[in-house]
């Protein structure tokens, strides 16, 4: 039997003690089939005493690399579940309905400066994920839903994201990405598909995202505003400096809008490479808050090129992004790669 059979018989007979000793701490997250987000021992604990299940029937457990792997049946739907491991212990679950459909993955690249943002809104149709969704629906003659690694804001670009989709066409897989390209605009290609597990989830699987950001500090030009801020004469090595003091592990709430979501971060990477004119900067870690990126490069952009410098130790402290303003353009900003484990 294995620690994922075993999850599930404990969640069965309610047995607490046990469940607790088969996750690990902190968990990461459980997605449940119900499409219910669990970031603790405690929300799972409270969920399972909460709900009645009936019996859970398990018809398949096996590991597959660093992953288990299991079919099961619950309140009469199939359920097809994934679950990663750390140090013999759960560590994150992903269940999801068996849809019987086949699970695609899509790279795509789009110049985001004529839409509002990549995510669907209430008071506009003019955003990525409604033109791409409308596109492909008339494409593939069935309606198609997405998922994205992540949102990008108005007026930022992707050289990469990572989105998916289920499908039941019979197009094969080599002939699928011309064919959905002649439904999209222009601002929107899809780069690469392929076939991923029905357990596979653009956002919840990454496990790094790459921004890029691109200056211009030499002339102006009003051709490219849409797509690199101009900050004449800035100092690669002064940025550099300021931009060390983001690495590693810090609460970024001074750098994201007010959210109620954990804004503990960690960066893990970043480098600013000049290029003639331009300044590119280079920044990679697990994942963002909403405008961490573009407050990081505003606040560093800030610093290298005044006298009165805003301290980032003290923004760390504080915890208030009402001890600054500045939050670069989102013109200059790319989301250039997103990673996955293999």
């Amino acid at each position: 039997m294995s620690i994922l059979t075993d999850y599930y018989n404990a969640i069965e007979a309610k047995d607490y003690e046990r469940l607790e000793s088969l996750l690990y701490e902190p968990l990461f997250g459980i997605r449940t089939y119900e499409e219910k987000l669990l970031f603790s021992k405690e929300e799972l604990l409270k969920e399972i005493k909460h709900n009645t299940y009936p019996t859970i029937e398990i018809h398949e457990d096996k590991k597959i690399h660093k992953t288990i792997h299991a079919e099961l049946r619950i309140n009469d739907l199939n359920v097809i579940v994934k679950a990663e491991m750390k140090k013999g212990k759960i560590i994150k679950i992903y269940e999801t309905i068996d849809t019987f459909k086949t699970r695609l993955k899509c790279l795509v690249t789009y110049d985001g400066s004529s839409f509002f943002g990549f995510q669907k809104q209430d008071n506009t149709t003019n955003t990525i994920q409604e033109s791409m969704e409308k596109a492909l629906t008339k494409g593939l003659k069935e309606t198609i839903i997405l998922k994205p690694s992540g949102r990008t804001d108005k007026g930022v670009h992707a050289i990469k994201q990572v989105i998916h989709f289920d499908t039941t066409t019979k197009i094969p897989i080599k002939n699928l990405k011309p064919h959905l390209n002649k439904f999209l605009v222009n601002a929107i290609h899809i780069k690469k598909i392929t076939e991923v597990p029905i357990t596979f989830h653009a956002r919840f699987d990454a496990v790094l995202k790459h921004y890029m950001y691109k200056i211009n500090t030499n002339h102006y030009n009003p051709i490219q505003r849409q797509y690199e801020w101009y900050v004449s004469g800035l100092s690669a090595r002064k940025v550099k400096k300021e931009l060390k003091r983001f690495l590693g592990t810090h609460d970024f709430q001074a750098f994201t809008k007010t959210t109620k979501k954990d804004t503990i971060r960690t960066v893990k990477k970043i480098n600013v490479k000049k290029h003639r004119n331009y300044l590119e900067i280079n920044i990679i870690g697990p994942g963002f808050l909403r405008y961490m990126v573009r407050n990081m490069i505003g606040v560093a952009v800030y610093n290298a090129t005044h006298e009165d410098p805003i301290s980032i130790a003290e923004l760390f402290t504080k915890k208030s992004s009402d001890l600054h303003s500045q939050i670069a353009p989102a013109a200059g900003l790319y989301l250039k790669d997103v990673s996955y484990t293999k």
